[in-house]
């Protein structure tokens, strides 16, 4: 979504909520986007409703208050310490046991 331009990404936020609505029965209430959220990102999915936070921010670990053209929005900080992504380094824990000792 980051080289996208507006209409490109609010036509995948629309496909992206239709398919999962059709998979689950449900529509999402969260978004992630894989990298960090802009402000036009936030203010398109508070315009296409049903969102109650993001995830895209990489900044905190604890979750905050932004408000968005008047909206109040929650961003919920996307950790790496909770991310598999860890895994893929060597010189960090492959196997439990690594964890433990």
């Amino acid at each position: 979504m980051v080289y996208m331009d507006e209409a490109q990404e609010r036509e995948t936020i629309a496909k992206t909520v239709r398919a999962i609505e059709q998979a689950c029965g449900m529509t999402p209430v969260g978004w992630h986007t894989k990298s960090p959220s802009t402000p036009r990102n936030r203010r398109l999915l508070l315009e296409h409703g049903g969102f109650l936070y993001d995830s895209d921010a990489y900044n905190d670990e604890l979750p905050y208050e932004v408000v968005v053209n008047g909206q109040s929005h929650i961003v919920l900080p996307y950790s790496f310490d909770t991310n598999d992504m860890r895994f893929t380094n060597a010189e960090t824990f492959r196997l439990a046991r690594d964890f433990s000792t």
